[in-house]
């Protein structure tokens, strides 16, 4: 009874060492993608973060101004005063046009890396075995994340600089507007 016994541990202690062998040969991977799935989390936050609406309404105001402006009838001299304020304007407004198109498309990339990752991370939790296949498809996403993530970086950036710009901006062309 006791050797019995004795054999069934040694089985257990057996089956155990060689699963937990297996599923470990696979944890490093499956460290990189927590890392990653954080990763995206952060960037879908920092996105979130920004008010698209605002960017959108800025736009919208730029239209009345630039139609305002354009109905005034203004000399030569105030359109040479206002020449660069004008410019600067316009280009503050394009750049919001730009910023708020790459951030609606860098949504739809973090939504599709998160559908990436959670597909190799289902692949890799699902196999008993060490999945070598897998690993260049985990390397080509963390790539492509990593770049996201920069871009993300780059366009928050961009979008709370454009915050404070446009409002400066808009505030001289009222001025402008309002005067004449």
């Amino acid at each position: 009874m006791y050797s019995l016994f004795k054999n069934a541990i040694i089985c257990f202690c057996i089956i155990f060492c060689v699963t937990s062998c297996q599923i470990e040969r696979n944890e490093n991977q499956i460290q990189l993608i927590y890392e990653l799935e954080k990763v995206t989390i952060s960037d879908k936050g920092k996105l979130q973060s920004l008010d698209i609406k605002k960017l959108e309404s800025y736009t919208k105001i730029a239209k009345f101004n630039l139609l305002q402006l354009e109905n005034k009838k203004l000399d030569s001299i105030n359109i040479q005063l206002m020449y660069f304020e004008y410019i600067e304007y316009l280009q503050a407004v394009n750049q919001i046009i730009l910023t708020v198109e790459k951030i609606e498309a860098l949504q739809q990339a973090l939504a599709l890396n998160e559908k990436q990752v959670n597909n190799i991370k289902k692949d890799y939790l699902g196999s008993s075995k060490r999945r070598v296949d897998l690993d260049q498809y985990l390397e080509n996403e963390k790539n492509i994340i990593d770049a996201t993530s920069k871009e993300v970086t780059k366009i928050y950036k961009i979008a709370v600089n454009l915050n404070e710009q446009f409002d400066t901006l808009n505030k001289n062309i009222e001025l402008i507007i309002n005067e004449n």
